[in-house]
């Protein structure tokens, strides 16, 4: 029970020594830097899904636009199709490390 008052204690005396308004100021700053960083995960994640419609136009490329030399262009439009839900998935989990600070 000693243990524990003197704890508390020294939490309740480390918190409240601290001037408020600065450490508002702090706090401000870094949730800033978190939602932004959050926010250009968001439009990661946004292009990426965006992305996946390249692959059905690669698809097209690829069969109608082979006589006319779109076989490579169909191909790497394919490959972004094939890339971006990996992506996409890969932003979607990294926006809560944004939020917190971790990445």
């Amino acid at each position: 029970m000693k243990n524990m008052c003197l704890t508390l204690g020294i939490v309740f005396v480390t918190f409240f020594s601290f001037d408020s308004q600065a450490m508002s100021s702090a706090n401000e700053q870094y949730l800033a830097k978190g939602i932004q960083a959050a926010g250009n995960e968001v439009v990661g994640v946004i292009t990426e899904v965006l992305r996946i419609l390249w692959l059905p136009v690669g698809v097209v490329e690829c069969t109608l636009g082979a006589p006319i030399g779109f076989w490579d262009r169909g191909l790497k439009n394919i490959a972004v199709g094939i890339t971006a839900p990996f992506k996409a998935v890969g932003h979607a989990l990294s926006i809560p490390f944004k939020l917190i600070g971790v990445i």
